[in-house]
């Protein structure tokens, strides 16, 4: 009984991630989830790219799938100064969403 309900769980997990997805994928903006990095006293410091829409790469010319996840903001972004980054992390750290340009 319990392996039956424990498969429906994943079942019904496994679809709720798909519709996730394809919510997501058809999403006419670029959309990130990143997971924050801290640093050695604990602060956040970074965010490290987890998930990117197909939008997110028409908007960062030259960007891929390949090249993003799983790299943070500041490897993928070195020339932006120290305030684009803050803004972001605290963004990340406090949630929410905000259109950022």
């Amino acid at each position: 009984m319990a392996t039956t309900d424990q498969k429906k769980t994943e079942i019904a997990f496994d679809e709720s991630e798909k519709c996730f997805r394809e919510l997501l994928d058809t999403f006419h903006g670029g959309f990130y989830i990143a997971q924050v990095v801290e640093n050695s006293t604990g602060q956040p410091a970074d965010l490290r790219m987890l998930y990117t829409n197909a939008m997110y790469y028409q908007l960062i010319p030259g960007s891929n799938p390949d090249e993003t996840i799983g790299r943070t903001l500041r490897e993928l972004f070195p020339e932006q100064p120290e305030s684009w980054f803050q803004e972001r992390i605290q963004l990340a750290v406090k949630g929410g969403n905000r259109k950022i340009e």
